[in-house]
């Protein structure tokens, strides 16, 4: 088959490329002819698909430096109708991630903005130009998912089950045409580190300075993901009212135009980007994560086979509807009963056992088959 993929950016680090990236690389042996790249910027495709190598073209979308986001957005949206219109043969099977795409034939759904509004716009007071701007924002993201998604041509595949229902529900989308497809985990790249954590501490120490703010002979939490949405500021706000030092380190970025200012926290390493998350789960402890919307959450499944005690909320979250109920998995229903937990270190043989208990538990989520059934949505009507 021929795929012409729809995205603003295309890279491994960012969640959800990289789903997108695991799923197609999980396809069927030979499956792919074709495939075509539509995007403003993207890692090298020889790297990120070695199993195509030769099939794989990059079309740049000019404009990357477009703003705000909403006039970059459209933008992107028009040059992809034309692109669509004049270039991709009938044949072709067009794929978007969300509403990149206004007139895709498929599309793999990572994320609703009606779902996230309610949300957004009760976190905190903004600036009145801020608000103005978000709410325009949020109506044209919810005019493009009414258009795309109440479209009954289109194949959609969600990534968890409370996504999948409420497009069913506000969409009144045709249940067969709306696929559940969770996302896989690659057990190999997230397999912990074996050697002592004083050793692995002091390698991250040496690349990320700031890591020598924490002790590592003491009980470390981690919070990984986008600042606000993630839920950082409800972790702040209980470890203000403890008493004892609290050690956590904090990987992730605030959203565009906000400020956290995390340097007046003695026991909070903030490390902004990294491409090394695997020891960082290999040395922390617990994994702190009260998100207040999240589609699927990635980072939740790589902790849990990490072998970390999980923190995390139940609605509306999707990585929750496969985790909740084992051992050292603690699923609140709501963000006011979300308990920063009492410290304590996991030996390494504990963690051992949690990831082995949580591999069984979670063999039938692999890459794999998220690419798989990905693959019988394109191919149903073949």
């Amino acid at each position: 088959m021929e795929i012409v993929l729809y995205v603003h950016e295309l890279y491994p680090e960012i969640g959800h490329s990289h789903a997108m990236i695991e799923t197609l690389r999980n396809f069927p042996p030979g499956a792919i002819k074709k495939l075509t790249v539509i995007a403003y910027e993207s890692a090298a495709l020889e790297n990120i698909f070695p199993e195509l190598k030769g099939r794989c073209s990059f079309k740049k979308v000019p404009g990357k430096t477009l703003a705000p986001f909403l006039i970059k957005m459209l933008f992107y949206q028009f040059y992809a109708l034309l692109y669509s219109y004049f270039r991709v043969p009938a044949h072709a099977k067009e794929l978007g991630i969300g509403i990149a795409h206004l007139r895709p034939k498929f599309v793999n759904v990572q994320f609703l903005h009606f779902q996230w509004a309610k949300h957004y716009f009760t976190m905190g007071k903004m600036p009145f130009y801020k608000y103005i701007y978000k709410k325009i924002l949020f109506f044209f993201f919810d005019l493009g998912e009414r258009i795309v998604y109440q479209n009954p041509l289109v194949k959609v595949g969600a990534l968890s089950k409370f996504v999948q229902e409420a497009l069913i529900e506000k969409y009144h989308r045709n249940p067969n045409n709306t696929h559940l497809t969770y996302s896989g985990i690659n057990t190999q790249k997230f397999s912990l580190d074996l050697r002592p954590r004083q050793e692995i501490w002091r390698e991250l120490a040496n690349t990320y300075p700031e890591m020598t703010k924490l002790e590592p002979n003491q009980p470390i939490a981690l919070f990984v993901g986008a600042l606000e949405r993630k839920g950082l500021l409800y972790i702040l706000k209980c470890l203000e009212k403890k008493t004892s030092p609290y050690q956590l380190i904090v990987v992730g970025k605030p959203e565009v135009g906000t400020h956290i200012d995390l340097s007046t926290y003695p026991n909070i390493a903030y490390i902004p980007y990294t491409k090394e998350l695997p020891l960082f789960y290999s040395l922390a402890d617990q994994f702190l994560f009260p998100t207040l919307y999240e589609p699927f959450g990635l980072v939740i499944i790589e902790a849990a086979i990490m072998g970390l005690d999980v923190y995390t909320l139940k609605k509306d979250v999707g990585a929750s509807e496969l985790l909740a109920g084992l051992p050292e998995i603690h699923v609140a229903e709501t963000i006011e009963q979300f308990v920063i937990p009492i410290p304590r270190i996991i030996s390494l043989q504990e963690k051992l056992q949690h990831r082995q208990e949580r591999l069984k538990h979670l063999e039938n989520y692999t890459w794999k088959e998220t690419g798989t059934s990905f693959y019988n949505l394109l191919t149903a009507d073949q």
